[in-house]
């Protein structure tokens, strides 16, 4: 499958896949998900509660924890495979860029001015 903007039209960012599992991040908080190789995406149960642009996406190596990083700082993270997510803000007024996953709970963000998180 091809996908080349979110269901919404949104610009999409960022993709992790771990296996058949699969992440896509994008504009105004757009987060969507597959469970088949990519042959298909939807949004996750909950949307992530911001409307900043998410650049980066990454899935834990094991569990349902994703986060996804993106401008202002913002950090969006489930525990449950979208079921509910919450946003931080790491850095405010400094964007996030990349993010990767150490562990189910430790996990690396870069952004503007050499942010590292």
């Amino acid at each position: 499958a091809v996908v080349e903007r979110g269901a919404d039209g949104k610009e999409l960012r960022s993709v992790h896949m771990r296996g058949l599992d699969g992440w896509l991040s994008g504009a105004d908080g757009t987060l969507m998900h597959s469970v088949d190789g990519g042959v298909s995406w939807n949004f996750p149960a909950a949307s992530c509660p911001t409307l900043y642009d998410l650049f980066s996406v990454v899935q834990a190596p094991f569990g349902d924890y994703v986060w996804a990083v993106g401008d202002d700082g913002h950090v969006c993270k489930t525990s449950d495979a979208g079921a509910s997510w919450t946003d931080e803000t790491a850095l405010q007024g400094r964007g996030l860029y990349s993010v990767s996953a150490v562990s189910h709970i430790s996990l690396f963000a870069v952004g503007n001015g050499g942010a590292v998180v």
